[in-house]
């Protein structure tokens, strides 16, 4: 099991290190992250707990997602602690304060993720995105979905939320370890935060001044889509189209917007 700090001390160690205190509130739509893709060829921009560069051909190039690509280099845990190895970054959202506690700032996060299993073993690699107040407020975790025996398949993790009211500070931990050998062959590349804005009308999904059948029509073509955006019909920007997005529609039905 990973040891991890807990939320007050993880932010306190966080508040220590320079590097990762940064305040990279960057504009709206575009991401936060620094040196999300390793294409520094060093881990600038984030804390250094044992995590790695690495050419990407040794990665692995072959098996990624349909329309992904990396560029040379990937982050890997390679030959450190085997119980756990980090890269940490945190995020200063300060600057959106407001919107953020109004409700009104949607996250989308993106990670490209390999662990590798070979004779029983298993070199696990992990993903968290946290969000902090005065106190943790969310953490999500993701991982490799595809591990075949001796393969070198990537999963690129996607999600959308809503910015939890309070939130202050993002933090972003890639996390591997291993069972067995000498090295983590685990892998992280394209790590993206990016922060947008809801519209002021939600519910009015194509922008056309009033909330009708056209807007209900989108909803429903696009039922149960995750992620989705308010385009979609994810109206209360939790990432996926579902009964709450459809209750919100119907509470301002025939509602002029703008």
């Amino acid at each position: 099991m990973i040891s991890r700090p807990s939320p007050i001390a993880h932010l306190a160690i966080l508040a220590a290190t320079s590097v990762a205190a940064a305040d990279v509130t960057g504009p709206l739509g575009s991401n936060l992250v620094v040196n999300g893709d390793a294409e520094t060829g060093t881990i600038a921009g984030w804390v250094d707990g044992g995590i790695e560069i690495i050419e990407s051909d040794a990665a692995g190039m072959d098996n990624l997602p349909p329309g992904v690509s990396i560029g040379d280099y990937s982050f890997t845990g390679r030959f450190g602690d085997a119980i756990s190895q980090t890269l940490v970054q945190s995020i200063d959202l300060s600057a959106l304060a407001s919107p953020i506690d109004a409700g009104d700032i949607t996250a989308f996060f993106t990670a490209l993720i390999q662990s590798r299993a070979a004779g029983g073993t298993l070199d696990q690699g992990r993903a968290t995105l946290e969000f902090f107040g005065d106190d943790l407020l969310d953490t999500q975790t993701f991982v490799d979905k595809s591990i075949t025996e001796n393969g070198e398949d990537w999963t690129l993790a996607e999600h959308q939320q809503l910015v939890p009211p309070g939130t202050r500070t993002a933090v972003i931990t890639l996390d591997c370890s291993r069972i067995g050998g000498a090295s983590t062959d685990a892998f992280f590349d394209n790590i993206a935060l990016i922060l947008t804005e809801l519209p002021a009308c939600p519910s009015d999904i194509d922008n056309s001044g009033t909330v009708d059948f056209n807007d209900l029509n989108i909803l429903l073509d696009n039922w149960g889509l995750s992620p989705a955006s308010q385009a979609d019909g994810d109206i209360d920007g939790d990432g996926t189209v579902n009964f709450a997005d459809l209750n919100e529609l119907l509470d301002h039905w025939a509602q002029p917007c703008g």
